[in-house]
């Protein structure tokens, strides 16, 4: 702390710098008491906590405001959203500190958080954002097995990441960077703007790294000094299990590697691991396309008219995706045989019917 502060004397005119811990919340009741008792058990000195409610219809204001008199602020967020930004857009106009973290209000985090990462941030200056690395634990607060999160070997011992790096790594390992563990400043969010859902939906969060990126590199403590909850309350655990779209993170990525001025940066390798992991997004959406009986429903969405002898395909795309959703349907699909014209081909449905064991999908998600 000593040394945070011997900083801050130099940076911010002998005062340490207020950071506002933004927690935006909608029906939180199970998490938000345990999260809230975890901020206010920070070391750091110069934090407010604000809490912004989208429209909870269970205990959380009542427990929120519970906390006022330990200087926890309260907002009521009127605007019903069915995306949990619109509320961390809101949250982010709230904030008056030039630091600004935006915390989730379902995990729990160490008491020096908040600390190490102002730590970080004096010591680069020109960062735009700093992340920290996490444990996942329960519903019950405990530790999962094997779930401690770090960074990539190869990213080991880094604590920089530059816009070219923080790209390529971004497709080489996807989103590696913990979410609910962002600390900014005012000033780069006011210069690069908020979560563009509008755009990106659940993936709006890496185009706003990206997006920071830019301005200043992206820092990361590799320590685990935030605890994760994983539950099967979370919105995301049930787009996970049901999702028969390619994920909004491709949608990202294919977004900004399309640009002129990014191709010259990214690397090839980075490039080839991208494109295999969005091929086997494609492999799992159709299967859970075809495990929820809704392959004509997903082929309607598509713009392009298609006759009945391509609407009734199980997959449809290359010839080498086609194939790669043959092999992973299994034995049953052995006869079936890929039809195509140019670059479309197609799997067909059996004409009979018949059924698949549940345990046939392991990888459904």
């Amino acid at each position: 702390m000593d040394e945070i502060k011997s900083i801050s004397l130099k940076a911010i005119n002998g005062q340490l710098p207020k950071v506002t811990i933004c927690v935006p919340v909608r029906n939180g009741a199970r998490t938000i008491q345990r999260t809230l008792d975890s901020l206010l058990n920070q070391d750091y000195p110069n934090f407010e906590i604000i809490v912004s409610d989208n429209c909870s219809d269970d205990d959380t204001a009542k427990i929120v405001q519970g906390y006022a008199e330990q200087g926890v602020k309260y907002h009521f967020n009127p605007k019903l959203e069915k995306w949990g930004e619109s509320n961390w857009n809101h949250i982010l106009t709230l904030a008056e500190g030039p630091f600004i973290a935006l915390y989730h209000a379902d995990d729990l985090y160490t008491p020096t958080m908040v600390s190490r990462q102002v730590e970080f941030l004096l010591k680069y200056p020109d960062a735009s954002a700093v992340f920290a690395m996490t444990q996942t634990i329960d519903g019950c607060d405990r530790p999962i097995k094997m779930g401690n999160m770090t960074l990539p070997q190869e990213l080991r011992g880094k604590e920089i990441f530059h816009y070219a790096e923080f790209l390529n790594y971004t497709l080489k390992y996807s989103t590696f960077v913990v979410v609910p563990t962002m600390m900014s400043k005012r000033e780069i969010i006011d210069r690069v703007g908020v979560f563009n859902w509008e755009k990106y939906a659940t993936a709006s969060d890496i185009d706003l790294y990206l997006r920071m990126a830019k301005i200043g590199p992206i820092g990361v403590i590799d320590e685990p000094l935030h605890n994760y909850r994983i539950s099967d309350q979370q919105g995301s655990a049930q787009i996970f299990y049901q999702r028969t779209f390619l994920a909004h993170f491709f949608n990202v990525l294919d977004y900004y590697i399309s640009k002129p001025d990014v191709l010259e940066i990214i690397q090839k390798e980075s490039l080839s691991l991208y494109r295999m992991r969005r091929a086997a997004d494609q492999i799992r959406c159709a299967i859970n396309m075809f495990a929820q009986d809704r392959v004509a429903e997903a082929l309607e969405r598509e713009n392009k008219p298609r006759d009945i002898k391509w609407t009734e395909s199980i997959a449809v795309g290359s010839k080498e995706f086609v194939e790669k959703i043959k092999e992973k349907l299994g034995v049953l699909f052995l006869s079936r045989n890929a039809e195509g014209r140019q670059e479309q081909y197609v799997l067909h449905d059996p004409p009979q019917p018949y059924e698949i064991a549940e345990n046939r999908f392991p990888w459904r998600y």
